[in-house]
């Protein structure tokens, strides 16, 4: 059967026994498997390829390709997230022995627009021509943000598992912490020493995260290290490749 959001959500339940619905709802581990996919598309990239028409350009010169907008010519491009990795123009042709023309990336860039998002080359690709573009996405889970396969690959299950009972313990952390109130009776719940407690397990299960993946404690990867702020929206992310310049207009 493959791997799906149900797979991560009974794991969840049975590292952290009792968890109840009013703790974590369905949809609350669901923001939480979303974090824990961009976490591990930080760690481990997922690098996609697609060649398009250099006519699907927005002018005639093949300067402007809209990456968000009305009419976006990269199916996987996933906006403030997603990184070129490579780009060859024109897309070689195998059986003509072509070789690769590689765009350097001081001559193209990512830029804002009327609000909507373009790659601008410096030197206009030939719009006769396809063009291939290798860049970074997120690793999908099936269930989760409408995924219907997932493409997270077996060797990383575990790790994603891992990285979300981190989250979903940071997030019990934080609840904990709000609840504490030095008035109340000794002999009541002390929330600030359960917060203490789940930020305690979320650690070991970030520790277990980064054995699975091989990544040092001391490693500087764009990911970072142990967080205790659980953020659902996401608002923390960013590119952690940086090939090609990016330009408000």
């Amino acid at each position: 059967m493959a791997f799906a959001d149900t797979d991560i959500k009974e794991y969840i339940r049975s590292e952290i026994p009792n968890l109840s619905t009013a703790e974590l709802s369905d949809q609350d581990l669901d923001l939480i498997i979303e974090q824990s996919i961009r976490r591990l598309s930080r760690d481990k990239p997922h690098a996609v390829s697609q060649a398009i028409a250099g006519s699907l350009a927005e002018d005639t010169n093949g300067h402007y390709f809209q990456l968000v907008g009305s009419s976006p010519v990269l199916t996987d491009w996933i906006d403030e997230f997603s990184e070129f990795v490579e780009i060859l123009s024109p897309e070689p042709i195998i059986a003509d022995g072509d070789i690769p023309q590689i765009v350097h990336p001081n001559t193209y860039q990512v830029v804002e627009l009327a609000g909507d998002t373009y790659l601008r080359f410096d030197v206009g690709v030939d719009t006769a021509k396809n063009v291939n573009f290798t860049h970074t996405t997120e690793w999908a889970v099936s269930g989760i943000n409408g995924a219907a396969t997932t493409t997270v690959p077996s060797r990383y299950e575990n790790a994603i598992e891992f990285i979300t009972v981190s989250f979903a313990l940071l997030a019990l952390a934080n609840q904990a912490a709000g609840r504490n109130n030095s008035a109340l009776p000794g002999d009541l719940i002390n929330w600030r020493s359960k917060s203490s407690e789940f930020k305690l397990m979320a650690r070991e299960f970030e520790d277990k995260y980064n054995e699975e993946l091989g990544i040092k404690p001391d490693a500087t990867i764009a990911a970072g290290g142990f967080v205790d702020v659980f953020d659902p929206h996401l608002s923390s992310g960013g590119a952690f490749l940086t090939h090609g310049r990016r330009r408000n207009k």
